[in-house]
């Protein structure tokens, strides 16, 4: 099947509407277990609000956790993504996902607005083939291409491992499983305001803030 990216220049002419790719990275591990029904529910919210939103976007899924690296849709057009399948499992592989993910991303010839977000709540512990220091390279060099990327982690952590990654602060945030919805909606709102191409999408810096 040809996915947009491959997909060729004709199918994204340069007078059409705004054309986002958004590679959203979500944290399946053991520890979200207890905000499971709310990283549903407010998933699928973030999905309906950028839906609505004018411009075409292309949506690709990754979760994750110990057992692998699962991709159930990639640069799915994001009115046809279903209502989300996540069941927290084992332990924490955030750099061999952001590292397999990201670098994809950077093997795709893609014509259109590129963001990369990742959600955790927990610090790596069990990844094989990527460490911290080589995902912050592949991290690096992406955003020199041009790819916006958004990191969400565990409160007192997100800024340490958001700065290790190479993130600007501006688009790390610490975040709450008990406020996930909240969250959501947050997220939801800096993306739309990069899919307007606004070049200072990124969390307000109350929250930025929350986390040093």
């Amino acid at each position: 099947m040809t996915t947009p990216d491959q997909a060729g220049p004709d199918v994204h002419p340069p007078s059409g509407p705004p054309i986002t790719f958004i590679d959203f990275l979500l944290d399946e591990t053991g520890s979200m277990r207890s905000c499971a029904a709310e990283t549903r529910a407010g998933f699928d919210a973030f999905v309906t609000a950028q839906a609505a939103v004018v411009g075409e976007c292309f949506l690709t899924l990754s979760t994750f956790d110990s057992t692998g690296v699962r991709t159930p849709y990639e640069n799915l057009r994001i009115d046809a993504v279903l209502p989300l399948s996540f069941f927290p499992g084992e332990r924490t592989n955030l750099f061999d996902c952001m590292g397999e993910r990201l670098a994809s991303v950077m093997d795709q010839r893609r014509q259109g607005a590129s963001l990369f977000v990742v959600m955790t709540d927990g610090d790596d512990n069990a990844s094989a083939f990527w460490t911290m220091e080589s995902v912050r390279d592949l991290v690096v060099r992406a955003q020199d291409q041009g790819v916006v990327v958004l990191f969400l982690g565990p409160p007192g952590q997100a800024m340490e491992v958001g700065s290790g990654l190479g993130i600007p602060a501006d688009r790390v945030r610490p975040f709450d499983t008990e406020q996930m919805r909240e969250t959501m909606d947050e997220v939801s709102a800096v993306v739309t305001a990069f899919r307007s191409g606004s070049d200072a999408a990124g969390f307000t810096q109350e929250n930025v803030d929350e986390d040093r």
